[in-house]
């Protein structure tokens, strides 16, 4: 940038011209700085937003046990609690999304909305980014058993009171059994990392209880937002 200043002629009475002189270095001194603020500003881009209220999976895939065999599930289980769509209920199974294509980014953000309906009692819940580990946790509804989350399991943590962290508990279970006296925790899970690549992959699965028991512990989620961040 070349910024090109004009002062008058300079007289006898050169003090008449220095506040003059100095309000224009005050003015050059602001345009060579703006640039500087301006291209520092952060992009941000909504790469995958989805409530399941029009009842898609947009692409997150669902797979769990069927006769013995485990695999993809030809219905992703979308469905209704307290009044909202979600997807679930799921028990021991896999819930995976792939994404590509992203915008140029150095920073993601992934929230989800959770869901942990009746009988949980520190059981595992996980979360893998990219083919890595961010969450490895465990959750209760039982105020008799304490859970892991928000630390992880195994890591020498202490453990926590039952719905540590939740943004509500005691919500009403599911199904017509004595296990919905348990009710249902709800959670945010926001994971914030460095990630620069084009590609981004998620996989959500949990273990513990009897597999497809869904009425006893399952766990749904309410939401699920991926951004991207670009300084």
């Amino acid at each position: 940038m070349i910024i090109i200043i004009f002062t008058p002629p300079f007289t006898m009475n050169q003090q008449a011209t220095l506040p003059y002189t100095l309000l224009i270095a005050i003015a050059a001194l602001m345009l060579l700085t703006l640039p500087g603020c301006v291209k520092d500003l952060t992009v941000k881009n909504v790469v995958y937003d989805n409530n399941f209220s029009n009842g898609e999976s947009k692409g997150l895939m669902v797979s769990g046990w069927v006769n013995g065999l485990f695999g993809p599930l030809l219905q992703p289980r979308i469905g209704t609690y307290n009044g909202k769509f979600v997807l679930g209920k799921l028990n021991n199974n896999i819930m995976r999304l792939e994404l590509n294509e992203l915008p140029e980014h150095d920073v993601l953000r992934l929230e989800i909305d959770l869901n942990l309906h009746n009988n949980w009692q520190n059981d595992l819940w996980i979360m893998q980014c990219d083919g890595e580990y961010r969450l490895l946790t465990g959750f209760s509804n039982n105020p008799a058993v304490q859970q892991s989350y928000p630390n992880w399991v195994g890591n020498g943590s202490a453990l926590t009171v039952a719905g540590t962290n939740s943004q509500q508990k005691g919500l009403p279970g599911i199904c017509n059994n004595p296990a919905t006296l348990l009710g249902t925790s709800n959670y945010t899970i926001v994971q914030t990392f460095k990630h620069t690549n084009n590609t981004f992959t998620l996989q959500l699965s949990d273990a513990g209880g009897n597999v497809n028991d869904t009425c006893n512990r399952s766990w749904s989620v309410g939401r699920m937002t991926v951004s991207v961040f670009h300084n």
